[in-house]
């Protein structure tokens, strides 16, 4: 019971003896005994544990504090011989057995996996977590910090992660350059998921001054303030801001930056009603594995389509939206997906787009 209570999981008859440290024959007996009182359940075939959360919670209040912190150790030697393994629930029980250097590597692993297999949120919610945990040094915090902000600015994010990363960028310890990386992805996750596009404008501003020793990063910056859906100033201004970028992302020489450039150049053009962002739009790179690419094509591929609706060119934007949810998809961008699903809504409405003339949609900076 201790260990299917640790475990917190259906788990083998093998693995609930192994965390309990019995014998095989006295794992045999006491599951059995278990069984029989309906303590445990085979919830599928040679799987044990508590029908009900609360009962597992209930029992694991339990356990004398030294007995606890034994069975996790003996459930991360559990955990880690599965295939594949568990990061995170590994990472639940290498902390809960105070082996802190090894939670930190599963933590980072496992939010690299959620990232790469496009679950951001999974990611998100593993990072924040970590991030609030008072032993984590500043090292570590840096870099989990990017990549919490770069998840947040893939996924759904809240006021909780906005909360997370303004505490992080006000960090005076972080170098400049780490700092303006972590204040990138907060402005766009303020000014795109959490709706407050003044604020964000601000960070990227700061962001692009933190940047100036990395044109690469320092050139999305500039790009996303070449939106016109920013709510103040002049299209000159965003004209200006476009033709920084442009030139950072040059300098650059990164693929995934110029790739960035090129979506919120369509944006701008389209934005404003130029018909050569139609063209710029057919050049975007579709094809291909690499993630941050197709991210930023999926994103231009996503706001051609909401400018196409608020131009009243209905079925081009019903064209583009034809490939816009498989690009997101398969880009991981879950915040995009979900701008298609408005646009679609959106259009739905013929010629009465929502918000009438004047009021554009949503669009995703980056």
């Amino acid at each position: 019971m201790w260990a299917a209570a640790v475990l917190d999981e259906a788990a083998t008859e093998d693995e609930l003896t192994a965390v309990a440290a019995l014998s095989v024959e006295d794992g045999r007996t006491a599951l059995t005994a278990a069984l029989s009182e309906a303590v445990l359940h085979e919830l599928r075939l040679g799987q044990y544990a508590f029908r009900m959360p609360m009962e597992a919670a209930a029992v694991y209040q339990l356990l004398p504090g030294p007995v606890r912190r034994e069975l996790h150790g003996r459930a991360v030697e559990v955990l880690a011989a599965r295939r594949p393994v568990p990061r995170a629930r590994l990472a639940r029980h290498q902390l809960a057995a105070g082996r802190t250097a090894e939670w930190l590597q599963s933590v980072e692993h496992a939010a690299w996996e959620a990232a790469e297999a496009g679950n951001h949120q999974l990611a998100i919610a593993l990072l924040e977590d970590t991030l609030a945990h008072p032993g984590v040094r500043q090292a570590n915090r840096a870099r989990l910090a990017l990549m919490l902000a770069r998840s947040a600015y893939s996924g759904l994010g809240s006021d909780q992660t906005v909360e997370v990363l303004r505490r992080l960028v006000d960090d005076p310890e972080l170098p400049a350059a780490v700092r303006g990386e972590i204040r990138l992805d907060l402005g766009l996750l303020i000014g795109n998921q959490v709706g407050r596009p003044m604020e964000g404008r601000v960070e990227l501003i700061r962001a692009v001054e933190e940047l100036s020793a990395r044109p690469a990063l320092a050139a999305r910056a500039m790009a996303a303030l070449a939106l016109p859906c920013w709510p103040c100033g002049p299209l000159a201004d965003n004209v200006a801001w476009l033709a920084r970028a442009e030139a950072a992302a040059a300098e650059s020489g990164d693929a995934a930056v110029q790739a960035a450039v090129a979506a919120n150049r369509v944006t701008v053009l389209l934005s404003v009603g130029d018909a050569e962002g139609w063209r710029h739009l057919d050049q975007l790179p579709r094809k291909g594995d690499d993630l941050r690419i197709l991210h930023h094509s999926a994103r231009g591929v996503a706001n051609a389509a909401d400018s196409a609706v608020w131009l009243g060119e209905y079925a081009r934007a019903r064209e583009v939206l034809a490939e816009s949810p498989e690009l997101a998809a398969r880009s991981g961008n879950l915040y995009g997906e979900q701008l298609i699903r408005g646009t679609a809504n959106a259009l739905g409405h013929g010629d009465r787009p929502l918000g009438g003339p004047g009021h554009p949609g949503p669009r995703v900076r980056g």
